[in-house]
């Protein structure tokens, strides 16, 4: 996956589902606030950064098998929702 910052992340994810393109979020919430992490009492105010990245950040399709016209479709398509 090539990892991407998109403004209206999750509209351009829900749009691009319609094209049956796949994209991933892998963090949807900050490390901080994870189970993992909770113990730690991290003040999410030290982190305005990370709280705004982490609802911008999209994984789009990247590996040795995607075809030139895959890769010109995904790009259309991204284009597309940014023109509207």
């Amino acid at each position: 996956m090539f990892i991407n910052l998109c403004e209206e992340r999750d509209q351009l994810q829900e749009y691009l589902k319609k094209f049956n393109i796949q994209t991933l979020v892998y963090y949807k919430n900050p490390l901080y606030s994870h189970k993992a992490t909770r113990y730690l009492n991290i003040n999410k105010k030290k982190f305005p950064v990370t709280n705004k990245l982490v609802k911008k950040v999209l994984a789009f399709p990247h590996h040795q098998y995607l075809k030139k016209n895959e890769i010109v479709f995904v790009c259309k398509k991204i284009n597309d929702f940014y023109k509207k």
